[in-house]
């Protein structure tokens, strides 16, 4: 595994350039990291794409999560960070086979729950990453967030969860249902990952959600798509499947009205958009939607924190 992780190295050198930051647990981190750097980056502080990582293999070695960065980084520095002119930054999370109802790529109800050190708060280890993330250029505090599948989910969760970090996020089929920012729906209390009726015992803060209203977001959707995480124990438990079949919908297209309605209702500047004839993959009108969509909202001026040396 280690010889195809330097050839996958190697053949991607010329293209992206990617750069690894290893583990640093005293300051928050247990996992690596890396980034890529486009060949212009535009004049003043420096914009950060940050792409959860999502093999879709469950496997207790690391080193098949890190391949999969490896492989993904390029590809996301020449279709959105190069065109954006923006730094990506993709995490090594693990995805461990041992304690598979963590769906750590994900963000999901026992991952946030766990207190196994290397697995605690990866939302936090994530934050903890962009803070240290090594540019010599002053860096721009709030990050722009992508995701597809499992790591749309876990896009979708982080802007929820740490809004105040976020200018953006653009997060793709996200395992059936978003995230909602609403504690109930038609009486029934919505629980972390439906909504967020248990959020105070889940994190320990109230909800943001005065945060959560100021930062754009677009939701895209084949409507083919029929992953659905909701019948997955790693993914929801059965009670929320339950609930969510009976309130939702049946299907992830059958849902995606519903999760529009109460975004609206909760004030949000969400976009949902489904794509005619698209089953379960991210198509080149969706990566170009997403472009558009960060260029768009990306003129917002924030106070840059100074690079590192």
């Amino acid at each position: 595994m280690r010889l195809v992780l330097l050839a996958l190295l190697l053949s991607q050198v010329a293209l992206a350039q990617p750069v690894r930051v290893e583990a640093d647990p005293e300051a928050g981190f247990y996992w690596p990291f890396y980034y890529a750097v486009p060949a212009e980056l535009p004049e003043g502080p420096v914009r950060v794409l940050v792409v959860p990582n999502n093999s879709g293999q469950l496997d207790d070695d690391l080193a098949v999560q890190e391949a999969s960065v490896v492989k993904d980084l390029p590809f996301d520095l020449k279709h959105f960070g190069a065109p954006l002119g923006w730094v990506v930054l993709e995490p090594v999370f693990p995805r461990p086979k041992s304690n598979w109802t963590c769906y750590t790529h994900a963000l999901d109800r026992d991952t946030l729950l766990t207190r196994r050190p290397e697995l605690e708060r990866l939302d936090l280890q994530l934050l903890a990453m962009i803070d240290h993330l090594p540019l010599e250029r002053a860096i721009q505090p709030k990050v722009y967030l992508m995701g597809f599948s499992a790591s749309g989910m876990f896009a979708n969760r982080f802007t929820l969860l740490h809004p105040d970090r976020v200018a953006a996020a653009a997060i793709g089929s996200p395992g059936g249902w978003p995230l909602v920012p609403l504690e109930q729906f038609q009486g029934e209390r919505l629980r972390y990952p439906l909504g967020v009726g248990d959020w105070l015992d889940m994190t320990g803060q109230p909800f943001p959600l005065e945060a959560v209203q100021r930062v754009p977001m677009f939701f895209f959707l084949g409507d083919q798509d029929e992953n659905d995480s909701l019948p997955y124990r790693d993914g929801y438990e059965a009670q929320d499947e339950e609930l969510a079949d009976k309130l939702l919908g049946a299907t992830p297209v059958a849902r995606w009205p519903v999760a529009e309605r109460l975004y609206r209702e909760a004030g949000c500047q969400a976009r949902f958009k489904l794509y005619p004839g698209v089953d379960h993959k991210m198509t080149r009108e969706m990566r170009d939607d997403i472009v558009e969509f960060f260029r768009s909202g990306s003129t917002e001026t924030a106070r840059a924190r100074p690079g590192r040396e």
